[in-house]
This record gives C-alpha cells, structure tokens and sequence, in this order.
C-alpha cells in the first residue's frame, strides 16, 4: 500500500491549497483460479496481465482497470470429470480534493462469472477471481469524517478499507458472495491514513454448472471537516439572516447572523431557529447585524432552518414568512 501526502487547511478562511491533495494514486487488476477439493485435480487457466500501479489523477477523469480470466480444472483420476470457467472484471476508481482536503473516493465495476460442469456434481471444487482496486492514502491535519456506501451483487467480494500510519487502528466495510449493501461512518483524528476499495468477481467452492451471470459493485467515500457546512442554504429567508459558513465547534452553536442593513432588519418580527426541526432558539425584533447563538449537540449532524415573520403591513395584514436552511457536519 502506498503512503501519500495531503496539506491541510485551517476550517475557516484558509487560502486555497496547491493541488494535488493526493500527491499519488494508483490502480491494480489481477485474476486466478485454484482448486480445494481432497481430490486430485489439475487447474490450467489463462489469466489476463497483471496490472499494477495504474495512476489516477486528482480531480481529473476516471481511471479504469480490468482483469479476466478463463480455464479449466479436470480431475487427475478421472478425465471427463471438468469444470470449464470465466471470470471478468473491468473496475474504474476516481478521487477528488476539495478545499485543500479529500472530497470523495470511488470505484464501480461490472463483469461476470460462470462454471460449466462436465457433471452434476464434480469431485473438483474450483475457485476463482478477477479483482481491481484503488489505493489512496492521506495525512489530515485537521479531524473530520467519512461517509462510506458499499452495494455490491452476488458472486462478489466488495471491499473498503482505511488504516492509520501505525496500522493498528482501521475501519472496515465488506461483503462476499452474497448481495450486499452497507454504510461505515468513522470519525478520523489528524493523522496520516492509507487505504484500499476493492471489487472481485468471484467463484466460489463450484462443484458444479453456474450460468453466465452479471455481477457489480460501488463504492462511495465522501469525506467533511468536523463542523462543515454539508449543505448551502437555500431559502428566500437567507436576505434577512445568514446562516453561518461552518459550525462554532468551540461553543457548540451555529452562529447566525441577521442582515446588517437597517431598513429590513425593521422590518423583522421574529425569526425562529430549528435543529433537526426542533424549535432551538428564537429572537423578536433583532437588531441589525446580530448574532444568535443557536445551541446544537456536538455529535449530531445538524439541519438548521431559520423561519423569518416581517412585522404586519400598514394595510393590517399578517407579515409574510420566510425560511432558509443549510446542513452541517457533526463536530465530534
């Protein structure tokens, strides 16, 4: 597994870091087949090339590698006892940076698997693989999370996989043979992190005829600063308060501010705050340019909505309404 580099920046207001964020990156694609029965069986196959160390560039297009493989196992003690196969797997990874820091890791792939038997049952047991992956690696100076998704078919063996320098402490998402899907969540301290996603078209212990089937697999790593905003607001409200940039980690709030224009701060009659659309905080007749300190927990992603009433009109009818909202990371 390579070791790779990454310059961070400070959460807010930091300049713009130099690319790349990844300083490398790389693709491998391999296949093989074996046998595991008690008996005694012979294996020829025809593996693709070994492929290793294909780059994939940062923010740039899509890198794919693909493996296959094709062959047959026949019993020593008995000739017209075969299992004839295929396997193939075409696996295409990308990585992207953000700001300085990891966006997203991923990997898709298609292919097939299929066993032919010269009988219902063969002495022989087959096994066998293609594979493709992604290496990526990164140092953090600052803490953040990652958001993993893994789906994957049959007659797969789907993995991600990220480690710390030492290798002690790791996380891990993966599934083999059966249709599989599932989500990781782990909070990655400032460190250095390697790690690999891997996608294998698969036969396993075949003793008899499998059809030609599809197989598939995605991966999706999306990685967010303690305290990011996940989501930009959206929302007319968002002339009369402004939802903050990021989460005031220190404080355990969202800091927002109201318009520093005098005439349509007037205008306010109440603005309510709501956290996972539970009422937080609320303020009558803001001044211009003040600050409201909206509580939040500090592990819980959070949505924040703030709903804005204007003072009635001069005709006596109700002041409309408004609403704008933004989305943030957890800070711990």
């Amino acid at each position: 597994m390579v070791s790779l580099v990454l310059a961070s920046t400070t959460l807010l207001g930091a300049p713009a870091h130099a690319l790349p964020v990844y300083t490398t990156g790389d693709m491998d694609a391999n296949s093989n087949a074996s046998e595991g029965s008690p008996t005694a069986c012979t294996v020829v196959q025809n593996p693709s090339p070994i492929v290793s160390n294909v780059p994939v560039v940062e923010n740039g297009p899509a890198t794919t590698v693909s493996a296959s493989n094709s062959g047959t196992v026949t019993n020593d003690g008995d000739g017209t006892d075969t299992i004839s196969f295929a396997t193939q797997v075409s696996v295409t990874g990308k990585m992207t940076a953000a700001g300085g820091n990891p966006d997203t890791l991923d990997i898709s792939s298609t292919g097939s698997v299929q066993a032919t038997a010269s009988k219902p049952v063969s002495a022989c047991e087959l096994g066998g693989y293609s594979y493709g992956d992604l290496d990526f690696g990164f140092t953090l100076t600052q803490p953040g999370f990652m958001d993993i998704t893994l789906d994957a078919t049959k007659h797969t063996y789907s993995e991600f996989y990220l480690f710390d320098d030492a290798g002690n402490d790791y996380v891990e998402l993966y599934g083999f043979g059966l249709q599989f899907s599932g989500t990781q969540r782990v909070y990655l301290p400032a460190g250095v992190y390697g790690g690999y996603l891997e996608s294998d078209a698969v036969l396993s212990e075949v003793t008899s005829t499998l059809a030609a089937t599809q197989v598939a697999t995605t991966i999706h790593a999306d990685f967010d600063l303690v305290g990011a905003q996940t989501a930009a607001p959206v929302g007319k409200a968002g002339k009369y308060v402004a939802l903050p940039g990021a989460r005031a980690c220190a404080t355990d709030s969202l800091d927002a501010t109201v318009t520093p224009k005098k005439k349509r701060a007037e205008n306010i009659k109440l603005v309510k705050f709501f956290v996972n659309d539970k009422l937080a905080a609320k303020t009558k007749t803001p001044t211009k340019g003040a600050v409201v300190k909206v509580p939040v927990a500090d592990k819980v992603q959070a949505d924040l909505k703030a709903v804005v009433t204007l003072v009635k009109k001069k005709n006596g009818k109700p002041g409309k309404t408004y609403e704008v909202e933004a989305s943030y990371e957890a800070c711990s």
